[in-house]
């Protein structure tokens, strides 16, 4: 009986050899003595090769044949909800403008009160100085209108303290980088609260 082996390893998945099992021979003849030493016909040589080529297709996402007439419109998965990927493009669209003043109006209705400073009519400085600044320098490297590859729904939690605590769930939508720009999708933490009202931002950090 031939054994074929895959099992997963640190950066994904790996498939080897195990007696009767050797790499494929892409230019036998049925009639060529040499592939008999495989103990069986040459098409099962290339058994496991065929295995390890669907696990790495599977592994990278490229399995997915589907047109693009069948994907969703908003360029967003079809768990995404609606709400937030136009809060995303809001938000993406309002980090890109140039003047600071108009940049930080724009962007204020976008993000979760917790964000905000106790007047609710700035951001807070942490905020400010680090997740916002670094948000604003790499705006430029990612598509806008968004497009966002996966959604981690988060369980319930809350978010905030105090006057600005608030109970809800938190999820993260991954959005991609402009063609060309090297690097993973990053994730946008975006609060759903729990009495319905709209979707925030309440992490930007990652951008």
């Amino acid at each position: 009986m031939t054994v074929i082996e895959i099992r997963p390893f640190r950066n994904g998945w790996k498939c080897f050899e195990a007696p009767g099992v050797k790499p494929p021979r892409l230019n036998f003849r049925l009639d060529d003595p040499a592939a008999r030493p495989l103990g069986s016909p040459p098409m099962k040589a290339s058994f496991g090769f065929f295995v390890c080529l669907a696990v790495v297709t599977t592994f990278l996402g490229l399995g997915d044949l589907s047109s693009a007439a069948e994907r969703p419109l908003n360029n967003a998965p079809a768990d995404a909800d609606s709400a937030a990927v136009e809060l995303l493009n809001q938000f993406m669209t309002a980090l890109s403008i140039k003047d600071d003043s108009e940049r930080l109006a724009a962007v204020l209705p976008c993000v979760h009160k917790s964000l905000l400073n106790n007047e609710g009519t700035d951001l807070m400085q942490t905020v400010k100085e680090y997740s916002y600044k670094k948000a604003v320098t790499n705006v430029a490297l990612y598509q806008v209108p968004v497009r966002v590859t996966r959604v981690a729904k988060g369980g319930n939690s809350a978010v905030g303290y105090g006057k600005t605590a608030e109970e809800g769930r938190s999820d993260r939508y991954f959005v991609v980088k402009r063609d060309g720009v090297a690097g993973l999708p990053a994730p946008i933490h975006i609060f759903f609260p729990k009495d319905g009202t709209k979707p925030k931002i309440v992490n930007m950090g990652s951008l």
